[in-house]
């Protein structure tokens, strides 16, 4: 049985729960009743209940990559001038890899992002936007700020949710130094910027430099492993 959401569709037909051409586009694949109707429905499959399960046992490597399809999904959606506005971490679910999909186009183990319900799509990119009035979300505002550059309060709350995804895979286990840093940076130092925020990165430079850290990584569990299985060797000789 396939569980579905249906919600009545006040927005307008670019929203990224519509468009479902690009495979950089991280909102689950939903279908539009007809526009003629007077309350058009949005109807897409329910993939909450899978949460963050496939993360659980993920070494760091693979953690990192559900991290940077995330951080993909929010720099696709800044290209399309649109700012999410309540990034967190129950607004991101991952498909299983069970087949078959609930939808066609559902692909197995892509993180996806959900509710759009206070998502803006603006007239000026990132880099260019001043600051708006920031809806009720999830993740605090720093210092109480309630105007910020649309664009730059994802990227403060992208941060909180890459370490919540690094955290559910770790668990009590500390972040490498690495990781600290690069967290530290998309969270920033906010100064209540009025106009296009500097204090911390764009969505594209975040992810950027996280492929980069992903890459490191490979090569370091790569090392490791090759390390455990040399070890491993030499234990078998002298045993022998």
């Amino acid at each position: 049985m396939t569980i579905v959401h249906i919600r009545i569709w006040y927005g307008q037909y670019t929203n990224p729960e519509v468009q479902q051409c690009c495979p950089r586009n991280p909102a689950i694949p939903g279908e539009l009743t007809p526009p003629e109707v007077d309350h058009p429905l949005l109807i897409m499959p329910a993939l909450q209940q899978n949460g963050m399960m496939p993360i659980l046992n993920a070494n760091l490597y693979d953690t990192l990559g559900f991290c940077l399809q995330f951080m993909e999904g929010v720099e696709y959606l800044h290209d399309q001038h649109i700012a999410h506005l309540d990034l967190c971490a129950d607004n991101v679910v991952t498909a299983s890899d069970v087949r078959p999909q609930p939808h066609p186009d559902v692909i197995p183990g892509k993180l996806y992002i959900i509710d759009f319900g206070f998502s803006r799509q603006l007239s000026l990119g990132p880099g260019a936007h001043p600051a708006i009035k920031l809806p009720p979300t999830q993740v605090p505002k720093p210092n109480g700020v309630e105007h910020l550059d649309p664009y730059s309060w994802d990227v403060y709350c992208a941060a909180d949710v890459v370490r919540e995804i690094i955290q559910t895979s770790r668990g009590q286990e500390p972040l490498p130094i690495i990781l600290q840093v690069y967290l530290r940076w998309l969270t920033g130092r906010e100064r209540g910027c009025v106009e296009s925020c500097r204090c911390r990165p764009t969505a594209r430079r975040a992810r950027q430099v996280l492929v980069a850290i992903h890459w490191l990584v490979g090569i370091q569990e790569s090392c490791q492993g090759v390390l455990r299985r040399a070890t491993g060797v030499v234990q078998y000789l002298f045993s022998s």
